[in-house]
């Protein structure tokens, strides 16, 4: 009763007011019982049945009480229900949206890439400024267009809109694949170790081959130039195991809590290029995969992110 008093005081309800109604009559019938048994109140057929009489009201007010409380469940699940449908319907309008969207920027950004293609080709003996500003021109059409494939190559593995095409890959040439991808920085940096080296394993060779360069670059990016990468691959009996070591500055505990989340980006990463995409976009690739990634911080400096695929069983 004390507890359904304090609730009473917070919230205002005629559920909890049944309920010590009901508590509160089988006390009344309670009481009135032993008074009577003890001679202080003249017997009668209330006070010889008041126990009984308060046990049937308590049974009354709960009853009322309880089919209350199931109503509004009834209602709070309808009410719950047409959220969740209007939330999926809303997410299928942005993602249809998004799709458009994305779709748009990427005829202009093609037809802008080959303009400039064009210009390069036609005017080979350009001035070394303008022929930098023509680079510079593609490669930010270049980001732009990588930007768009990785979100929706994301949304499409979130929503499960996206079939693997795995086949037993050799690992060491899809790794050195990917380094060519990161250009001539990348060869040279870049310490490469597969073990065995004739290593193979069963994936998607496009996907994996994605999620690798998104992490190596983030490693190249935000580690200083002179420092060296180190990507390595172990198969065994367990599965496939391949890592990328920085030595950059590293994360914070609550950084690394965060890596992962879509468009987050840390503070080591200020006035440099990026999205917030790229680890969350490789570790949709590696979960599709059926594996984890990881990402920790080793020493006082640096981050080693570990890519962990199951053997087929």
């Amino acid at each position: 009763m004390v507890l359904l008093v304090m609730l009473l005081r917070r919230q205002k309800s005629l559920e909890l007011l049944l309920y010590l109604l009901a508590f509160s009559v089988t006390t009344l019938g309670v009481i009135i019982h032993i008074v009577t048994l003890f001679g202080w109140l003249q017997q009668s057929f209330l006070t010889t049945n008041a126990y009984q009489i308060s046990s049937l009201l308590n049974v009354l007010f709960m009853s009322f009480g309880l089919a209350m409380r199931m109503r509004q469940i009834q209602r709070d699940k309808v009410l719950a229900e047409q959220a969740v449908v209007f939330t999926n319907r809303r997410a299928d309008e942005q993602r249809s949206f998004v799709a458009m969207l994305s779709h748009e920027f990427r005829n202009p950004l093609a037809a802008i890439d080959r303009a400039a293609q064009m210009i390069q080709l036609k005017l080979p003996a350009m001035p070394p400024a303008e022929a930098e500003r023509m680079t510079n021109i593609r490669t930010g059409v270049g980001s732009l267009s990588a930007l768009v494939d990785n979100f929706l190559m994301s949304e499409a593995l979130d929503h499960q809109a996206l079939a693997l095409s795995s086949e037993d890959c050799s690992i060491r040439p899809l790794l050195e694949s990917v380094l060519l991808t990161l250009g001539e920085t990348a060869d040279e940096r870049v310490m490469l170790t597969v073990t065995p080296p004739e290593a193979t394993f069963l994936l998607d060779q496009a996907l994996i081959g994605m999620a690798v360069g998104n992490l190596l670059g983030n490693a190249l990016r935000y580690s200083p130039p002179d420092s060296k990468v180190e990507l390595s691959a172990v198969a065994d009996d367990d599965g496939l195991t391949i890592r990328v070591t920085d030595h950059g500055y590293g994360l914070s505990k609550e950084e690394l809590e965060m890596l992962g989340m879509p468009y987050y980006r840390a503070s080591s990463s200020v006035n440099k290029k990026g999205s917030g995409l790229g680890y969350h976009f490789s570790r949709r690739i590696v979960e599709a995969h059926g594996g984890s990634l990881h990402a920790y911080c080793p020493e006082e400096k640096g981050l080693e992110v570990v890519i962990r695929l199951p053997a087929e069983k």
